[in-house]
């Protein structure tokens, strides 16, 4: 999560549920944006049960919940 994001250097890809339960993920983009620029340029794929929250993030993709394994590798 967030911890993760601030204290690590490799990152090159964010999967991210914007319905978490103590940080949503527009707090969590929040956090992401106020990161270095290298921080602020790493892809987000939002994971959601609801398609509108995507258009509100502008993802580079969408994977809808339930999750399919292969969906989401692809």
């Amino acid at each position: 999560g967030i911890y993760q994001l601030r204290s690590s250097t490799n990152l090159s890809l964010v999967l991210l549920d914007m319905m978490m339960p103590v940080w949503n993920g527009w707090h969590f983009l929040d956090e992401l944006h106020l990161q270095s620029s290298e921080k602020r340029n790493i892809p987000v794929v939002v994971v959601s049960a609801y398609p509108d929250t995507a258009r509100s993030v502008n993802p580079v993709a969408f994977v809808p919940k339930p999750v399919q394994l292969r969906t989401l590798l692809d």
